[in-house]
């Protein structure tokens, strides 16, 4: 009966993550770049013991993993802007945050004071020389990432496939580690929008809501049982 109770409450607390992933999809589907979040559940005791390196059997209980990211291609959409660059394939765009380097796929860049490219909060946008500093506001950008302004190559884009990217906020995101890109192109002009689909986003919260009103009354059921055994025992 304690088993029950148990794996009911832990379900439910599983769902409340898993509709804060779903919310925060539906909050960023006009974001562009934005990626995805979603969650696994997985078997909580099985997952502590495999975590400490402790060696049994444990069942019962569910708990939801650390959202993971869907990396799936967004759709683009032409702005006709030259700064707006948008990318096709698995690499991200790397930037100089005041804490590092980080990757995002929010391609709405900007020319600076001293015409550095940048993102919109600022942060500066890497090439493969560094920090990409432009002549003239009149520059193109070709689909392997090549920069070129006056009839001079610049630089080229420092575009990274990251190892299980981590949200920042503001479409920016951290890795462990990161690999060169051989295949992803870049298009000048465009944005890529957010990988999310509103309609599916919301069915998977309905669906959520449903399992976690279903785990509600299983909880009450299996608690006023209880209560009732106690009642008889007394």
């Amino acid at each position: 009966m304690l088993r029950g109770l148990y794996t009911a409450a832990s379900a439910m607390v599983a769902q409340t993550a898993r509709q804060d992933v779903y919310a925060n999809n539906l909050a960023n589907v006009n974001s562009v770049g934005f990626r995805r979040g979603e969650t696994v559940l997985g078997q909580f005791p099985a997952d502590l013991l495999a975590a400490v390196g402790a060696a049994g059997q444990a069942s019962g209980g569910v708990a939801a993993t650390m959202p993971g990211l869907d990396l799936t291609q967004g759709p683009l959409v032409s702005t006709d802007r030259p700064q707006d660059l948008a990318l096709t394939g698995d690499a991200f765009f790397t930037v100089q945050t005041p804490k590092g380097q980080a990757y995002t796929r929010d391609g709405r860049f900007q020319l600076d004071a001293q015409r550095r490219l940048t993102t919109l909060q600022g942060n500066l946008v890497l090439g493969e020389r560094g920090p990409i500093t432009l002549p003239s506001a009149d520059f193109a950008v070709l689909a392997n990432g090549q920069i070129s302004c006056q009839g001079k190559v610049i630089d080229r884009v420092r575009l990274r496939v990251p190892t299980q990217p981590q949200p920042l906020g503001n479409s920016l995101y951290s890795a462990r580690a990161s690999a060169l890109s051989q295949t992803t192109t870049v298009s000048q002009g465009m944005l890529e929008q957010a990988n999310v689909n509103g309609v599916q986003e919301m069915g998977r919260m309905l669906s959520g809501y449903r399992l976690y009103e279903a785990n509600a009354t299983a909880l009450r059921y299996q608690d006023e049982t209880l209560n009732s055994l106690m009642k008889v025992t007394q």
